[in-house]
């Protein structure tokens, strides 16, 4: 692959995650008016023609390593397993 070609890649690249980033924000609108229209309605799902809105409350629970790893240190370290991974970035 030609450095042209990896130069419209990227281009071709960073016009799809703009319009990503758009139709994210316009997700995240659409969402909101749901959400918020259950709430006016206090209501935690609601039966619209084919389709099934659900916001409900739920609780789970989860791991607090920060908390763990300050009361019991050395043992938070015997237990950390190194990780790597690679960054992809086009900037």
């Amino acid at each position: 692959m030609s450095t042209k070609e990896i130069e419209s890649k990227a281009r071709r690249l960073k016009i799809l995650k703009n319009k990503q980033e758009l139709l994210q924000q316009e997700i995240d609108q659409l969402e909101g008016d749901l959400k918020a229209q259950l709430e006016a309605w206090n209501v935690d799902e609601v039966q619209a023609g084919p389709f099934r809105v659900v916001w409900k409350l739920v609780n789970s629970s989860r791991f607090d390593s920060k908390r763990f790893r300050a009361k019991y240190g050395k043992l938070y370290d015997q237990y950390m397993i190194p990780n790597s991974y690679r960054k992809f970035l086009v900037v």
